[in-house]
């Protein structure tokens, strides 16, 4: 019997050790991914000298982009990440990461996004379809990690996405 459960234990560890593996790489490479947004995307207003991440409100990616930033160079433009509150200026970011499932509190920050030249960003099922205008998702076949865009959205944004980035993706 105590056999039986040390073995359970194991294997319960395992799979948790496993599943907290994945989700490091899931957030790993969508930190990437959006830091390489910033070299695939063209802001009408140019943007500044500094690329200003903004997150809304607390998630795992602010480490990553923090560790990712790091380790750039002084020859690569300087970026930022900072926690974006509904009361905070959205004026001088240029991505915004959104990873709240809530669909009001969505409604809320896209009302004062879309007044900047700010490309959103989610991981939420569905949040493309809502004026998210580019969205991580799961491929039900091979389970990676894929991403959408909403084309409308970004067309009356005035950003201008990089068509080869865009051929990878599922345009909504």
């Amino acid at each position: 019997m105590k056999s039986m459960l040390t073995i359970a234990l194991i294997l319960i560890l395992t799979v948790t050790i496993g599943y907290a593996d994945e989700a490091d790489s899931d957030v790993a490479f969508k930190a990437r991914f959006i830091i390489s947004l910033l070299d695939n995307v063209e802001w009408p207003d140019g943007g500044s000298d500094t690329a200003v991440i903004a997150i809304f409100g607390s998630s795992p990616i602010t480490e990553k982009l923090d560790s990712i930033v790091a380790k750039r160079t002084a020859d690569q433009p300087p970026v930022v990440i900072r926690s974006f509150t509904p009361r905070n200026d959205l004026s001088q970011a240029r991505i915004l990461y959104i990873p709240s499932p809530d669909l009001e509190v969505l409604a809320s920050v896209l009302k004062r996004a879309n007044r900047t030249n700010v490309l959103t960003v989610s991981d939420n099922p569905d949040f493309a379809r809502y004026g998210v205008m580019i969205n991580f998702y799961r491929d039900e076949d091979d389970s990676t990690i894929k991403f959408e865009y909403n084309k409308m959205a970004l067309k009356i944004s005035g950003l201008k996405v990089d068509p080869k980035l865009l051929e990878k993706a599922r345009k909504i």
